[in-house]
């Protein structure tokens, strides 16, 4: 309970600061805007050649605070994903990135953070196990270096590489005040912990430890007194990635336009996907799961069929469902958006048909993408359950 009380209040911190200056920044551009517009002033507004930059970079802004703010809300999607038994083909630096990202209020008081990220292959995991694991060597580290100093006196080093067998690595360094060694060989074990009583029930370590031994990699730890500590993480890569030399089958070149199909029962979340497909697709929107239905059933067709998960009476589970006995031919057209996957049954869905996903909030490079390659999702491990 203390450590979700921990991230849920390093989660609010960090959305509360870009969310405080994306909504100043789209006030100020409105303003200006309605001003205008009562004024029936045309652009550049009123003649002052100021005045539209200076709205541009507003907006840019606002643009810049919700990029964080969807960052956090995927953070915190990944760590609150079904059962942790589930696992599929992750990327092990987008996991750790969305750990330091969670932990970042905790780092930044203490330590610089040092990325050195290199390349790595594909893993068979959970996200939400793998990210435990990396939060908790995080939290570790931050806890190690005494409070009281500057952040520039200490550092955190997080760095990912491939090992000489193909196996993907991640090191956590700190230089904080390292474990003695007689403590060191117990750090692991259940229940054990060097902290002051009441502030951890020694288990982080263990379940960490056991997490990765059930990926069948191995976790190690090395560390001297009054100079720091560092964990490695080694994890076997995907046997379905060495199966393909390591390599994902790039897909064909798209048409130049395409037809697309959103069902989103929200309608303002349909209107901007089709602003953002204008200028490359012919985009039709559909506000009912069941409409849509009515339409596959009786043969329209479209290049790609953006269909929302969650939405009442017929929801996107149904309308994959309907599609596959109604209209078989249009299954590969479907692609999935969510804001995440509440129900089991919806969770189970993504578990288990082979059709991308989209997370929402949506990004309007990965909506270009995903229809410019006809449904088909990039070389991103994850984007297809």
């Amino acid at each position: 309970m203390a450590s979700i009380g921990t991230l849920a209040a390093g989660a609010a911190h960090e959305i509360n600061n870009p969310l405080t200056y994306a909504l100043l920044n789209v006030d100020h551009a409105l303003r200006q805007m309605r001003m205008a517009a009562a004024e029936g002033a045309v652009l550049p507004l009123g003649g002052d050649e100021n005045v539209l930059p200076a709205m541009i970079r507003a907006l840019e802004l606002a643009q810049d605070g919700m990029e964080r703010v969807r960052a956090i809300a995927r953070n915190l999607l990944t760590f609150s994903r079904g059962a942790l038994d589930t696992r599929s083909l992750v990327d092990v630096r987008a996991i750790v990135e969305s750990s330091i990202q969670m932990t970042m209020h905790e780092l930044a008081q203490r330590a610089r953070v040092v990325r050195e990220f290199g390349e790595v292959p594909p893993v068979e995991s959970n996200e939400a196990a793998l990210g435990q694991v990396f939060i908790n060597l995080l939290v570790n580290a931050a806890h190690a270096i005494p409070e009281g100093g500057t952040p520039s006196q200490h550092t955190v080093r997080v760095a990912t590489w491939t090992s000489a067998e193909g196996n993907a690595i991640v090191e956590i360094e700190d230089t904080g005040v390292g474990i003695s060694p007689e403590i060191l060989p117990r750090i692991f074990d259940p229940f054990f912990t060097s902290r002051t009583a009441g502030t951890s029930m020694g288990l982080g370590l263990s379940i960490s430890h056991g997490t990765i031994a059930g990926l069948g990699g191995t976790i190690d730890v090395a560390s001297t007194v009054g100079i720091g500590t560092r964990f490695r993480v080694t994890l076997p890569a995907s046997k379905r990635w060495r199966s393909k030399s390591g390599r994902w089958q790039a897909a064909a070149e798209p048409p130049a336009r395409r037809r697309v199909l959103v069902i989103d029962d929200d309608r303002q979340v349909a209107e901007a996907i089709a602003r953002v497909l204008s200028s490359e697709a012919d985009v039709e929107l559909v506000t009912e799961g069941r409409v849509a239905l009515e339409r596959l059933a009786a043969g329209e067709r479209w290049d790609i069929v953006l269909c929302d998960l969650m939405m009442p009476d017929c929801s996107g589970v149904d309308v994959y469902a309907g599609t596959v006995e109604r209209a078989p031919d249009a299954v590969g057209s479907l692609v999935f958006m969510t804001a995440g996957a509440f129900t089991p049954r919806t969770r189970a869905f993504l578990e288990n048909v082979s059709r991308p996903c989209l997370e929402k909030p949506l990004d309007a490079e990965r909506i270009r993408q995903i229809v410019r390659r006809g449904g088909v999702p990039s070389d991103r491990p994850s984007v297809t359950p």
